[in-house]
């Protein structure tokens, strides 16, 4: 039996934050202040009991502190089209390089790299929470009044 687990962290100066699960929901209208018009980095932990994918992403934040969506779709369009100018620039005959190039740069605007001590704390929040580890605390938003 599979525990695949999806969960997203907020990665802050002063250590990670796990996300709320309806956080990320379409339906949902809990919002951050003090992320308002900021773009923070996030963690997408994708676990299914015996491999676990890290992913560092970037998250927009409108002035009210909501998760920007828009801004995201775009975000995610434009690492598709850099994947793919990767792709198309590797099966020339002559690889082009500045294509790549241009290509990566455009893609790290969207993405990071998730650090060993990240990994480390999320794989305990994970899989080792209770057992001499506590879990990464949750960011709790405001809800709206």
């Amino acid at each position: 039996m599979s525990a695949f687990k999806t969960r997203y962290y907020l990665k802050l100066d002063e250590g990670i934050r796990r996300l709320p699960k309806t956080f990320l929901s379409w339906q949902s209208n809990h919002f951050f202040r003090q992320f308002a018009g900021t773009k923070q980095r996030i963690i997408e932990a994708l676990y299914d009991g015996g491999r676990l994918d890290l992913h560092g992403l970037y998250i927009h934040f409108d002035p009210k502190g909501h998760w920007d969506r828009k801004r995201s779709q775009f975000a995610v369009v434009d690492v598709v089209d850099a994947a793919d100018r990767i792709d198309r620039a590797k099966r020339m005959a002559v690889v082009d390089l500045p294509m790549i190039i241009e290509a990566k740069a455009q893609r790290s605007q969207h993405r990071w790299r998730v650090t060993d001590a990240d990994r480390e704390a999320i794989v305990a929040d994970l899989i080792h929470t209770g057992r001499r580890h506590k879990a990464i605390p949750i960011l709790r938003p405001v809800s709206p009044t």
